[in-house]
């Protein structure tokens, strides 16, 4: 839990930080769908690979963790692409309500 935290809250800071400040409860929904799909993939897929064996070990459990630290690695690497989002100049223009 303390690992998960750990990588967490500074993956969500770099992520928040590289879209404009207009978008970004758009793109911080969108995430969280693709995040919530893509735990449910990784819950399928790794229940698929996991077995257990006649004697009631589980098997290919060494599998699944390389899968995991494989994701986790190419997921820092593709941080390295990330972009601060443009940021405004001056005061930001209030839009005019209509009615």
């Amino acid at each position: 839990m303390i690992c998960m935290s750990g990588r967490f809250v500074p993956a969500m800071a770099m992520m928040t930080a590289s879209v404009e400040a207009r978008f970004r409860g758009g793109f911080m929904s969108i995430n969280s769908s693709v995040q919530q799909l893509a735990c449910g993939l990784a819950a399928l897929v790794s229940g698929h690979l996991l077995g257990q064996a006649p004697g009631g070990e589980i098997t290919h459990f060494p599998l699944t963790g390389a899968l995991s630290v494989t994701c986790a690695l190419v997921c820092i690497y593709l941080a390295r692409y990330l972009k601060p989002g443009a940021r405004a100049e001056g005061p930001v223009a209030a839009v005019p309500a209509e009615g």
